[in-house]
C-alpha cells in the first residue's frame, strides 16, 4: 500500500487493495467485498466532510485504509458478501419448500392463502391480517353472522321454554 505520488499522498494503490479482496477475476464474493469496502471509504469521507466541514487529510485517510485492509476486515467483508449471495438462495429454497407461487403466476392460479382474520372477519387484529389474502369475503362474513343470529334466537327460545315455564 504505497502512496501514489501522482494522485496525492493519501491515495493508495487501488489495484493492490483490490487484489487483497479479489482472489480471481471470477470471485464474485471478492468483488462484492471490495464494493463494500469502497462504500465504507466513501461513507468515511462523507462523514469527515459532514462533521468537520472539510475533506479527510492524508493521515486520517491512511489510518482508515490501514484498518480497512487488515485481514480481519477483509474477512468480515467477505463474510458479508457471502451472506448477501446466500440470501436469495435461502429465500428461493424456503419458497419452494412452502410451495409458494411464482411471482409471475396470475392471482387466479395461485394457491389460496390462509386468511388470518378473526372468526367474524372484520374485527381481526391488524397485525394478523394477511395483506396478500385479498378482499374480505363478505358472503362468508354474513353467513357467520346469520349463524350467530340463529344461535342467539335458538338460545333465547330454549331459555323461554325451559326457564320461564318451569
Amino acid at each position: 500500500m504505497e502512496g501514489n505520488k501522482a494522485n496525492g499522498p493519501a491515495s493508495f494503490d487501488e489495484a493492490a487493495i483490490a487484489a487483497r479482496f479479489i482472489a480471481m477475476p471470477e470471485d464474485v464474493a471478492g468483488h462484492i467485498a471490495y464494493a463494500l469496502h469502497r462504500r465504507a471509504l466513501f461513507d468515511f469521507r462523507a462523514g469527515i466532510e459532514r462533521h468537520h466541514g472539510r475533506g479527510a487529510n492524508a493521515d486520517e485517510e491512511t489510518a482508515f485504509l490501514v484498518g480497512e485492509t487488515g485481514e480481519g476486515r477483509i474477512a468480515a467483508y467477505r463474510a458479508a458478501a457471502n451472506a448477501m449471495l446466500e440470501a436469495p438462495r435461502k429465500q428461493a429454497s424456503v419458497a419452494v419448500a412452502q410451495g409458494s407461487p411464482e411471482p409471475d403466476q396470475p392471482r387466479a392460479n395461485r394457491p389460496r392463502a390462509a386468511r388470518r382474520l378473526s372468526w367474524f372477519g372484520l374485527w381481526g387484529a391488524p397485525i394478523l391480517v394477511d395483506p396478500d389474502a385479498g378482499p374480505i369475503n363478505w358472503r362468508g362474513l354474513f353467513l357467520r353472522l346469520f349463524i350467530l343470529l340463529l344461535a342467539v334466537i335458538f338460545t333465547a327460545l330454549l331459555l323461554r321454554i325451559l326457564v320461564v315455564q318451569a
